[in-house]
């Protein structure tokens, strides 16, 4: 009897614990005044802001972004974008998966079942005075990109396709490989059939999908039927 106890309390506080985890899709935009908006897909309420202060602090030349909301995420996607002239003293995240270069910095990474603390060092520096810096910092940003791309994973994931699965949480994931599969185009309703994923959870994926630009949606006959975009 106490071992059955044992056992529903156990299923009972695993319940609970999913039931609780938060979800996100977002991208992070950071000013060069500090200022943040979150912008994306998410049920957690300290998150989706815009022009905030919160989540920056400046000492010196250097600025540090902190964002480290409470509670699990089941499904966390996301994307930092720095501004133009910055450059990254030190970076802690919840998992690492893209970093490139274009006006600023943008980092992106996907996870599932983990919180989220994104803590960011950076300061921003004037194009002359960053083209010196450059020096240093290029070798960090190989080691970096190194960690993302060659990955045992990875590898096994490009030979399928040239989409960049290292950006997406595991159901996005689930959704491009059958797309991969099927020739780039699926009905939604045979995605809800192949995936096993509640319909309520699938549109949720593929409006996120969406909006990244990924795949396109429309109506075909009596269905929504799903598109990869030409990459």
């Amino acid at each position: 009897m106490n071992k059955l106890l044992v056992l529903s309390l156990f299923i009972f506080l695993l319940v609970a614990s999913a039931a609780l985890a938060y979800y996100a899709d977002i991208a992070v935009t950071v000013d060069e005044t500090g200022l943040v908006t979150i912008e994306g897909i998410t049920d957690h309420p300290q998150l989706l802001v815009k022009d905030s202060p919160d989540f920056t602090s400046k000492k010196g030349k250097y600025w540090l972004l902190n964002i480290s909301p409470s509670g699990t995420f089941s499904d966390l996607a996301y994307d930092i974008n720095l501004p133009k002239g910055s450059v990254v003293n030190y970076l802690k995240l919840p998992t690492f998966g893209h970093i490139e270069e274009h006006d600023g910095i943008s980092i992106s990474g996907a996870s599932q079942n983990t919180g989220m603390v994104a803590i960011i060092q950076y300061q921003i520096i004037r194009e002359r005075s960053r083209n010196l810096f450059w020096w240093w910092f290029i070798p960090l940003l190989i080691l970096l990109g190194i960690a993302g791309f060659f990955t045992k994973s990875y590898l096994k994931k490009r030979s399928a396709s040239r989409i960049d699965f290292s950006r997406y949480v595991p159901r996005q994931k689930k959704i491009l490989k059958l797309l991969v599969k099927h020739g780039g185009e699926i009905t939604q309703a045979k995605l809800e059939r192949l995936t096993g994923l509640p319909k309520s959870s699938l549109s949720r994926n593929i409006d996120s999908l969406v909006r990244k630009e990924v795949i396109e949606k429309f109506n075909k006959g009596m269905s929504n039927t799903i598109r990869l975009r030409k990459q």
